[in-house]
């Protein structure tokens, strides 16, 4: 019974992010504070109810955030351990992609106004690039990395000579394999601090 009423919840929260894609800026503030209210007791029980609803709370937050831009700030304060708490989770891969995804929208819904959030943000996603064998993962986190930059703009500015070592690791590195595979596997193992 319990498993049952883990599936209908997350049926539930992927049926509310297909709603809110759809209507994307007709989410009324209504609205968006009664599903944040629900999403944010989903996150309060963690992975107590498995990690596959709490990926699709993510994807349900992430869908809020594109659809109320700005106006989702005033969710940040409440989220922003749940989405830390995501971010930390490299044990669960997809729950840490998913996150990380969700970061990306909410730099993209709040611009500088993330900028409270960038440094334990930053300190997480380096740290999920700390995994290894986890490309998609890596790719990801390198993807955020820009959404935080043009997000917080000159804010970002302290940050980009850590950033930039890393990179510079990947990108001097050289290799004399014909394949790609094997190359882009080489390139993503050196990023790994």
């Amino acid at each position: 019974e319990a498993q049952a009423l883990l599936e209908q919840e997350g049926e539930i929260c992927s049926t509310l992010t297909a709603i809110t894609v759809k209507l994307e800026s007709a989410v009324t503030a209504d609205a968006a504070n009664a599903m944040m209210e629900c999403y944010l007791q989903v996150c309060e029980r963690g992975t107590a109810g498995g990690d596959v609803v709490l990926e699709e709370v993510l994807l349900a937050i992430s869908a809020l955030a594109n659809a109320r831009e700005a106006a989702f700030g005033v969710y940040m304060k409440a989220f922003a351990p749940h989405l830390f708490a995501s971010l930390a989770k490299t044990s669960a891969p997809m729950v840490c992609s998913v996150a990380v995804g969700v970061v990306c929208d909410c730099c993209r819904a709040l611009g500088e106004d993330y900028e409270p959030y960038m440094q334990t943000t930053i300190d997480l996603l380096i740290q999920a690039l700390q995994v290894r064998d986890r490309k998609a993962l890596t790719l990801a986190v390198l993807s955020a990395f820009g959404d935080l930059a043009m997000a917080c703009g000159a804010k970002f500015y302290p940050h980009v000579e850590s950033l930039m070592q890393i990179l510079k690791v990947a990108s001097g590195a050289e290799f004399n394999n014909s394949s790609p595979e094997v190359a882009e596997y080489y390139y993503l193992s050196l990023i790994h601090i």
